[in-house]
C-alpha cells in the first residue's frame, strides 16, 4: 500500500464505471464499502481506476482517502490494513483495490484515470 501522496496527475475523465478483468466496477460502490468502516477512520473517499505496473493495458481499483482524528491516532499502516481487509471481505475479487490506498490532504469527486 501507498501512502502520503497528495498530487495526481489526471489524463482524462471516464464513464462512471470500468473494466477491471472484462467486468465492470463501479467506483461508487467501492467508495460507499469504505465509507461504511464502522471505525469512522477516514472524512472521505474517492477511488478510480489506475494502470495497474504488469498489465499496462489493464486498470485496477484505487483508493484515496481523507483521514479522520480517529484514523490519525490509529495510524496509517493500520488504518489501511484495516480498510483493505473491509474491503476485500465485502466487495468481489475484481473490485479489490490492487491499485492500494493513498492518504490525501483533499479529496476530489468525479471519475478519472489517473497516471500512476
Amino acid at each position: 500500500m501507498t501512502t502520503n501522496y497528495s498530487l495526481i496527475l489526471i489524463r482524462y475523465s471516464l464513464q462512471d464505471v470500468f473494466k477491471v478483468s472484462g467486468k465492470q466496477v463501479s467506483p461508487t460502490e467501492i467508495e460507499n464499502t469504505i465509507r461504511e468502516h464502522p471505525s469512522q477512520f477516514i472524512t472521505d473517499v474517492a477511488v478510480a481506476g489506475v494502470k495497474e505496473a504488469r498489465l499496462s493495458d489493464e486498470l485496477v481499483p484505487r483508493a484515496w482517502v481523507l483521514l479522520s482524528d480517529v484514523g490519525k491516532e490509529q495510524g496509517v499502516e493500520a488504518v489501511l490494513a484495516a480498510l483493505d481487509e473491509w474491503a476485500r471481505s465485502r466487495l468481489s475479487k475484481h473490485k479489490w483495490l490492487r491499485g492500494g490506498f493513498q492518504v490525501v490532504e483533499e479529496v476530489s469527486h468525479g471519475y478519472w484515470y489517473v497516471e500512476g
